[in-house]
């Protein structure tokens, strides 16, 4: 039997072993399937992350700052067309949202009855409605928008059309493909606030 390194693990191999079990094996991943992948013991996971729930939040923090896809929205939102820039940023978020959609089904199944899953939850999309408003502004300050939309209603609701959530509905429930959900919410996203 191999002993549990007790000392000289990291937090980062502890998020590789999670990261590479919840790819492979979904969202019944345990505590104890993460420290059994790291070689840890549960309570090292625990001392490291407090919870399940917290393990899940830099889960997710890791996967954020690894992916690139901030940066990419940022880059979409410096497009001179404001159509085709809407139409970017979406594509960059669904394109994320369909790498992160297990671990986003994880906490929002949990946020209700788990205040750690809660706060982790806003935690990551209280940001992403942070670019969705800079976006909107960028369309604003264009004359693009519809006079008529504020933009933290065209944040809010564009980020309920384009949320994990919704996404999880269309490709599980639907069986929609990705290329078909990003085609359609695009347009309807397009079609609600563009002039």
């Amino acid at each position: 039997m191999a002993t549990k390194k007790a000392r000289g693990i990291t937090k980062s191999e502890i998020l590789n072993a999670g990261m590479a079990l919840f790819l492979s094996k979904g969202s019944k991943v345990t505590v104890k399937d993460i420290a059994d992948a790291a070689n840890v013991s549960r309570q090292m996971v625990y001392q490291y992350f407090n919870s399940r729930s917290g393990l899940l939040t830099a889960l997710a923090r890791q996967k954020d700052e690894n992916s690139g896809c901030k940066d990419r929205f940022y880059m979409a939102i410096g497009i001179e067309n404001p159509a085709e820039r809407l139409a970017t940023c979406i594509i960059v978020w669904l394109n994320y949202v369909k790498e992160i959609q297990i671990l986003a089904n994880e906490l929002n199944r949990n946020r209700h009855s788990d205040p750690d899953a809660e706060s982790a939850y806003f935690d990551r999309f209280g940001d992403v409605k942070v670019w969705f408003s800079e976006l909107f502004l960028s369309l604003k300050d264009n004359g693009a928008m519809k006079q008529d939309i504020q933009i933290q209603d065209a944040v809010d609701i564009t980020f309920t059309i384009v949320s994990p959530q919704v996404y999880e509905l269309l490709h599980s429930d639907q069986k929609w493909q990705h290329r078909k959900i990003v085609d359609h919410l695009s347009k309807i996203i397009h079609n609600t606030f563009i002039e």
